[in-house]
């Protein structure tokens, strides 16, 4: 049964790919306070982008792979379902 009283859910945080770590210390945070959440928002979207167009955003992600360790990375490598 729906509660009408209260407010609908919403998922704050999407579940990630395959999972998702942030790690951070109090020296970084004091001294950054805003680089966390903004950092975390930038990666909120990125899952979201990734699950509404996962081909668009598989060929970027392997092609930005490829490139960075000269390895082969397809598309598919990156598509879940």
């Amino acid at each position: 049964m729906i509660d009408e009283t209260r407010p609908a859910e919403v998922e704050v945080f999407p579940g990630g790919l395959w999972y998702d770590t942030m790690v951070t210390n109090d020296t970084f945070l004091k001294d950054h306070h805003e680089a966390a959440p903004r950092t975390l928002g930038v990666l909120c979207r990125t899952i979201n982008l990734w699950k509404k167009d996962p081909e668009k955003i598989a060929k970027i992600a392997a092609e930005a792979l490829t490139k960075a360790t000269g390895g082969e990375f397809s598309d598919q490598d990156y598509i879940t379902n």
